[in-house]
């Protein structure tokens, strides 16, 4: 039979494992409107097409299927 110290510290990483990681936007800037408000002076005309696209990236959380490649460049994992 397994030690309460085994079982909690397997609850522990299936609680871990379950977390929503942040997005690479997030982590720099805190937020999509936190990156929104450092990025002043760029072109009034893309940038909020950029935020939107942003803000659904975000939604979809479509960085969960993305890697960095060596070369520094992301690539999507689902083909």
């Amino acid at each position: 039979m397994p030690s309460v110290r085994t079982l909690l510290a397997r609850v522990q990483r299936l609680e871990a494992a379950r977390t929503a990681t942040p997005s690479p936007i997030v982590q720099l800037y805190g937020s999509v409107d936190g990156f929104a408000e450092g990025s002043e002076g760029l072109d009034r005309v893309d940038f909020p097409l950029v935020l939107a696209a942003l803000r659904r990236w975000e939604a979809d959380r479509v960085y969960d299927h993305m890697h960095r490649q060596r070369n520094g460049i992301w690539e999507s994992s689902v083909r």
